[in-house]
């Protein structure tokens, strides 16, 4: 792997685990966004000692599952629960980039059928 791909991802990582601050932070300030059909163990609930311990878990482990879904179910989740628009214009370019920096570090920079699929216009993985 090169140095500029070790980059490359490092500086998706990083705008990744940005993101997620951010989101993390809007979640503890309403934490009714993660209201949800969704279950979770007693032996988790009852793991923590306050609310908030609780509630900052649950986000952080909603967000995560969020992100390992995908840049347009993350889109959908805070439109749906905030009425916010996230990546507004640049949805394709996020996940484009997402996408290369998981081919990079999941697959050895080698391009697959469904990232073809998915862009079929671009030719390089950085």
């Amino acid at each position: 792997m090169s140095l500029g791909t070790m980059m490359y991802i490092k500086i998706v990582d990083n705008f990744q685990n940005y993101f997620k601050e951010i989101l993390s932070e809007i979640v503890k300030i309403r934490p009714e966004i993660l209201k949800s059909k969704e279950t979770e163990k007693l032996d988790f609930i009852l793991s923590f000692n306050s609310r908030e311990e609780m509630i900052n878990a649950i986000s952080e482990k909603k967000i995560n599952s969020l992100f390992y879904l995908g840049i347009n179910d993350l889109k959908k989740y805070f439109s749906k629960k905030l009425n916010v628009e996230i990546f507004k214009d640049r949805e394709y370019e996020i996940n484009l980039i997402v996408k290369q920096r998981n081919l990079a570090v999941h697959n050895r920079s080698v391009i697959n059928k469904e990232f073809i699929t998915e862009f079929p216009n671009e030719k390089d993985l950085t």
